[in-house]
């Protein structure tokens, strides 16, 4: 049976209290952008929450990021002024008012062989787990900008609204306001997130039957994509990336053809 979201957070919560406080503690500090959670350490937590996180992982992680947030904003609640000055905004934008935290990514670690796969083994039954590849990169692109979430103000109350965009999605305005307004919002901001796409190929030693290796893309969003990451990920570098197979939708609506299935990153770590 599957552990509702509010429960989830709970867990997540206890779980980063006794074993990731200080690494919280230490990005809030420096400014780091996300921590590497070991899968092991939440298995032997929890093991309905691992089983969980393989099999749903968009909503699971987003669990734990929220969980991640409410226990940084603990810690900062208690400081002094001084302290407080030494706190740096994490990411390179601010959702809300988060009090100094603006995001923090969940990069796993050490999952299991299990849902190590080739590429050329990927298939419409992974579309939506938490899988690992290995492979070499053949390219990658330059780094674009993708909105993640628009803030809307309503016109009648003043009210403003922070609306989450899906990855890879237009923004979506809200429908009605809790003041019972229900026409044009007023889009204020929108924030965006550094994306770039890997090619990445089975390693040659695992050839195809017709003499070529495939291949997959692989979405690399915030502190994955850019110049710093860029260097693990040229043309030639072996690397291992744990993410969530999905359908690249776009392709699919601009030429009607099967969706082609890619990887959006979670984490990504030289070989």
């Amino acid at each position: 049976m599957a552990i509702d979201k509010f429960e989830l957070e709970e867990i997540f919560e206890k779980f980063i209290e006794k074993f990731y406080e200080s690494d919280l503690r230490e990005a809030a500090t420096k400014g780091i952008e996300s921590i590497p959670i070991d899968f092991v350490q939440i298995a032997k937590f929890n093991n309905n929450v691992a089983e969980q996180l393989l099999n749903t992982p968009q909503e699971t992680i987003g669990a734990l990021e929220t969980a991640m947030i409410r226990r940084m904003r603990k810690w900062i609640s208690g400081l002094s002024a001084s302290q407080l000055a030494q706190v740096k905004h994490i990411g390179k934008y601010n959702i809300g008012k988060l009090t100094g935290i603006g995001d923090i990514n969940a990069r796993f670690i050490n999952i299991p062989d299990s849902r190590k796969l080739l590429i050329k083994d990927i298939s419409k039954e992974h579309i939506g787990k938490l899988i690992m590849v290995e492979g070499n990169v053949i390219k990658q692109s330059d780094v674009w900008l993708e909105p993640i979430c628009s803030k809307f103000e309503c016109p009648a109350c003043g009210s403003e609204m922070l609306k989450i965009i899906q990855l890879g999605n237009e923004p979506i305005k809200p429908l009605r306001c809790p003041c019972g307004y229900k026409s044009s919002f007023k889009q204020l901001t929108t924030i965006f997130a550094d994306v770039q796409e890997i090619s990445l190929q089975d390693f040659p030693e695992i050839p195809e039957k017709k003499g070529k290796n495939a291949q997959i893309s692989i979405i690399a969003r915030n502190d994955l994509a850019g110049a710093e990451m860029s260097r693990n990920t040229i043309e030639g570098k072996r690397i291992c990336v744990c993410g969530i197979v999905a359908e690249d939708m776009k392709i699919f609506k601009r030429s009607h053809k099967t969706p082609n299935l890619i990887i959006n990153a979670n984490n990504i770590e030289p070989i």
